[in-house]
């Protein structure tokens, strides 16, 4: 939903997630999201996917990014050792 966050702080398996516009999806580091083969979409963004972790996909399943969805991944910057740095990958199809 618009303006909620909510964090994955443990391994997930699911399918049909949504992302709605204005609605945040964290999964934190050392934390892994299987994406499963569902009905429809399994993951479909329209607001900001944060991943520090490790998303698995199972085979056939359906990731849709809308318009409006941006994924951002979390990565250590080697320039510093006492930073990390956010990548906003943004796609326009």
């Amino acid at each position: 939903m618009s303006g909620h966050t909510v964090t994955i702080t443990a391994n997930l398996t699911a399918d049909q997630i949504v992302v709605s516009s204005g609605g945040t999806l964290v999964e934190n580091s050392g934390v892994t999201l299987t994406l499963n083969n569902g009905t429809g979409t399994d993951l479909d963004v329209s607001g900001t996917f944060r991943n520090a972790g490790t998303v698995s996909i199972s085979a056939s399943a359906v990731i849709v990014y809308q318009s409006t969805g941006k994924y951002q991944h979390n990565f250590y910057n080697f320039s510093r050792s006492d930073t990390h740095s956010n990548m906003e990958l943004r796609f326009n199809m």
